[in-house]
């Protein structure tokens, strides 16, 4: 029974110093992980460069509703940014019921006209994403009572143009041709280059014909 007692507490003990070993090397080896099939949750390199990069502090001001279709999506991805480089990039999130004093100063330094948005921010200068430009929606059940669905997430994409356009302080222009059956980078014709302008310019180009 002595020997059945010891053993026991022996265990005890090893699994405690186990659970305790874990946990320190936990915070001071600190990993995220994304396990979804897709990665939606992972940033790409291109946009890990641009924040490890960063030479003035960046704040980002969360005033999405949680209950928000694109929340826990945005809420994972910024913890993502954060982690890169917490020493530049801080995020706040704001209750917006408690905090209306705070909200109501936000509102005025930011010129935010909107609910439900994040913003961006600089010393210099901010930018205001608002949540239907966070993702695009499937409208198609709202005649049957059903809230919009979740189509495309676009975090990443305008969150990385947005701290690019707040950090680079001139941007690199692109010219193409015209008048040789080239296809238009204006909207409007079936051989239009409109998306990919889209895409140019929220990386910071400056598009010229």
């Amino acid at each position: 029974r002595w020997v059945e007692t010891t053993t026991l507490s022996a265990g005890v003990v090893v699994v405690l110093v186990l659970y305790l070993l874990v946990n320190y090397l936990g915070m001071r080896h600190y990993q995220r992980f994304d396990a979804t099939g897709a990665q939606i949750y992972s940033l790409s390199e291109k946009s890990k460069n641009v924040v490890r990069e960063l030479d003035r502090d960046i704040d980002i001001v969360v005033l999405l509703n949680p209950s928000s279709t694109v929340y826990a999506a945005t809420d994972e991805l910024l913890d993502r940014y954060a982690a890169v480089n917490p020493e530049r990039l801080r995020r706040r999130d704001l209750d917006q019921a408690k905090a209306r004093l705070e909200l109501q100063q936000l509102v005025a330094r930011y010129n935010i006209e909107r609910d439900n948005v994040i913003v961006i921010a600089s010393d210099e200068d901010q930018r205001v994403i608002g949540e239907f430009e966070l993702a695009s929606f499937d409208f198609s059940g709202a005649q049957m009572g059903q809230p919009p669905a979740l189509e495309e997430f676009k975090g990443e994409q305008l969150i990385t143009s947005a701290i690019l356009s707040l950090t680079e302080v001139e941007k690199q222009k692109l010219v193409y041709t015209t008048g040789h059956g080239e296809a238009a980078f204006e909207a409007g014709s079936q051989r239009a280059l409109s998306q990919a302008r889209d895409l140019l310019e929220k990386d910071n180009f400056e598009i010229e014909a």
